[in-house]
């Protein structure tokens, strides 16, 4: 009589079709898990954006104007706005949660920032245009012209103010009026000596899948695509026809062109 167990041979075959299943099933959930957590870091943005909302009503439209004073952590961006975010989950987009002393690899790694309001460090992967407050009264004529200062401008939809970036908290991309901001040479190419040169690589950091999540200066938050970076409006006086257009590196060219 015949046991009802199992022979070796459909053991291995059970085995065999589950594996098989796994390695079918396994790209689709990583490509879901990638959709949610671009979905939530979406939302994250979002939350950004009523904040500096709230933020320009309580002051008249404005941003604030940042003052001479070198190594005082108040005087950063994120002290400003933690008033109105009160949240340290918002500080991180969810592909983007560790730092590279805790294994973080780019493009998702975060940095840390103090708050003064709590007395300690917190994480962030997110970044501030520092174009969109006041440099200070200090500032000279040719740097003043390039910053918003206020939100009620024209073409708020294509002027990013908080977004997805690496290393950097305050970002001042395409600084230079005669140097175009080169692409990243490679993925995860993000580290400049210079901080005020080539500052859209800090940003072009593939976390979505050719994308990077924004929140822009009318408030609405979007993702962009990575070459899309190089036709935003990141400062008053920017004009892209000054400069060649860049060329894209090998790992680059596989995202969708900009329209």
């Amino acid at each position: 009589m015949r046991n009802k167990g199992f022979t070796l041979i459909e053991l291995l075959v059970v085995i065999a079709i589950i594996a098989l299943l796994m390695s079918i099933l396994m790209p689709a959930l990583a490509r879901v898990r990638q959709q949610a957590n671009t979905i939530v870091c979406q939302a994250t943005l979002g939350q950004w954006g009523l904040a500096v909302s709230m933020y320009t009503d309580d002051h008249d439209g404005k941003f604030w104007k940042v003052e001479n004073l070198s190594g005082v952590n108040y005087n950063h961006w994120w002290n400003f706005m933690f008033p109105y975010i009160k949240s340290e989950e918002a500080f991180l987009c969810t592909e983007a949660t560790k730092t590279d002393a805790e294994g973080a690899q780019q493009p998702c790694v975060a940095s840390e920032i103090k708050v003064a309001e709590l007395g300690r460090n917190i994480k962030s992967s997110y970044a501030m245009s520092q174009y969109v407050y006041h440099p200070g009264d200090d500032a000279p004529p040719e740097r003043m012209e390039k910053f918003w200062c206020t939100s009620n401008v024209r073409g708020g939809d294509n002027i990013p103010i908080v977004m997805g970036s690496a290393r950097m908290t305050t970002l001042s991309p395409f600084y230079s009026a005669t140097t175009a901001d080169e692409p990243p040479e490679y993925e995860g190419d993000v580290m400049l000596g210079d901080g005020a040169v080539g500052e859209v690589k800090r940003v072009c950091v593939n976390r979505h899948r050719g994308y990077v999540n924004m929140t822009f200066m009318d408030f609405s938050t979007r993702k962009v695509g990575l070459k899309e970076l190089w036709t935003l409006k990141w400062h008053r006086t920017l004009d892209y026809t000054a400069f060649d257009p860049p060329v894209w590196p090998n790992w680059m060219r596989q995202f969708s062109d900009v329209k």
